[in-house]
């Protein structure tokens, strides 16, 4: 698998590749993003909620408003696993708010994986990722606010409760912080929302990639420069 403008992407361990710009996975209209990694986890649009628009900007790419669900199945079922997506973020964040927008909610060996910004207990729009039981690391963001200000955001997650989680934005490794805390809610797949279509995510998501492995900083860097001309990034 190769894109136009870069190298390869990483396909050790690739088990999910969603991308709206590539018109065999996501052919313009239809409720469906077709998974391009072979393994058939293709993505459904408003299943039981509204579906997100395509636009045509950046090649492609599916705007989210705060009511958008895409339905995906269970990719994998146990640790480790990274996650690589391609978003912009279109919500103004009020302290206190006590919101979590969510891109990717998943059920990993019977836990909730939730994986998104959070502004809740004094963490003002910060990428976290949560699981259900003690965790809920965060890295100190916020994403910039913008309807063009696009940025990728690379999840590393070992196991349960496990420190060496890695947050990437834009290739970048972040300094993370576990702020304790149980995570409750309904585990399952979504994109965009949790199981039961609540936490919306606002904004814009264009590439979703999922491995069943955790990821290296060197090739988290390859990812991102694979794509990163495609966004007007240098």
């Amino acid at each position: 698998m190769s894109y136009a403008n870069g190298p390869k992407i990483v396909t050790d361990g690739l088990v999910l590749c969603l991308d709206a710009a590539n018109r065999k996975s996501y052919p313009l209209s239809g409720s469906t993003i077709y998974d391009l990694s072979g393994n058939g986890y293709d993505g459904t649009f408003g299943a039981s909620t509204a579906a997100p628009t395509f636009t045509s900007a950046n090649g492609g790419v599916l705007n989210f408003d705060g009511n958008d669900t895409i339905a995906s199945s269970s990719i994998f079922s146990s640790y480790p696993f990274s996650v690589s997506m391609w978003v912009t973020n279109s919500l103004n964040w009020v302290a206190g708010s006590n919101q979590m927008d969510q891109l990717f909610n998943m059920s990993i060996s019977g836990q909730r994986v939730s994986m998104g910004i959070v502004n809740v207990s004094g963490w003002p729009g910060v990428i976290t990722l949560m699981y259900g039981g003690t965790s809920h690391w965060t890295c100190p963001g916020p994403i910039a606010t913008g309807s063009n200000d696009w940025h990728n955001i690379t999840w590393v997650v070992y196991g349960s409760n496990n420190s060496n989680h890695k947050i990437y934005l834009d290739s970048v490794s972040q300094t993370l912080t576990n702020n304790g805390g149980a995570h409750g809610g309904t585990a399952g797949w979504n994109i965009g929302s949790n199981n039961t279509n609540g936490e919306h995510w606002h904004g814009k998501i264009s590439n979703v990639l999922a491995y069943n492995r955790t990821l290296s900083a060197d090739e988290v860097r390859r990812n991102y420069n694979a794509l990163k001309g495609r966004y007007g990034l240098t």
